[in-house]
């Protein structure tokens, strides 16, 4: 697999890892907003939203109006954590990669636990992405790493600008 290949498959990672973090912030605004939940993005603000409504209506929340922003924070950090995963791949690609697929393995966990079809399969697919980005990714770093000895010449050898041991 040539270099141009592995790059537009970690592209793709990258693309997708962006609409998902869209995607997520049009599911925060419809919480927010109508208290609907929009598919195909992070489970985690919807679980901690049911939480907080549970206990809520249970009597448990003390202050409603004083957790609601602390609410919202706590909500919006994995989004903003896919975004700096997003942001932060293009340049050390596969370990910030790997950083996303741990992250969004969290939040299958929550998919999970909702039992909902159309977002277990979206986290599947994404999963499968974003692990097809690692690959390429570390692809690519192992390409970038190799050098070509007989490209240089011997006065560099003699010089110690280029170790033959790397």
């Amino acid at each position: 697999m040539n270099t141009n290949d592995l790059e537009r498959k970690y592209n793709l990672s990258r693309l997708n890892l962006l609409i998902l973090v869209g995607l997520s912030v049009v599911n925060m605004i419809t919480l927010v907003l109508n208290d609907s939940y929009f598919f195909f993005s992070l489970s985690f603000p919807r679980n901690f939203q049911l939480v907080y409504v549970i206990l809520s209506e249970q009597g448990l929340v003390p202050n409603q109006q004083l957790i609601q922003p602390i609410l919202l924070l706590i909500m919006v950090i994995p989004i903003v954590l896919f975004l700096l995963c997003y942001i932060f791949s293009n340049n050390n690609r596969y370990k910030i990669m790997l950083v996303a697929i741990i992250l969004f393995a969290i939040d299958s966990i929550f998919t999970l636990l909702t039992f909902e079809l159309i977002d277990i399969i979206f986290h599947i697919y994404i999963s499968i992405v974003l692990i097809m980005g690692y690959s390429s990714g570390r692809k690519i770093a192992k390409l970038d790493s190799k050098v070509d000895i007989m490209d240089y010449d011997e006065d560099d050898f003699k010089w110690g600008l280029i170790s033959p041991f790397f």
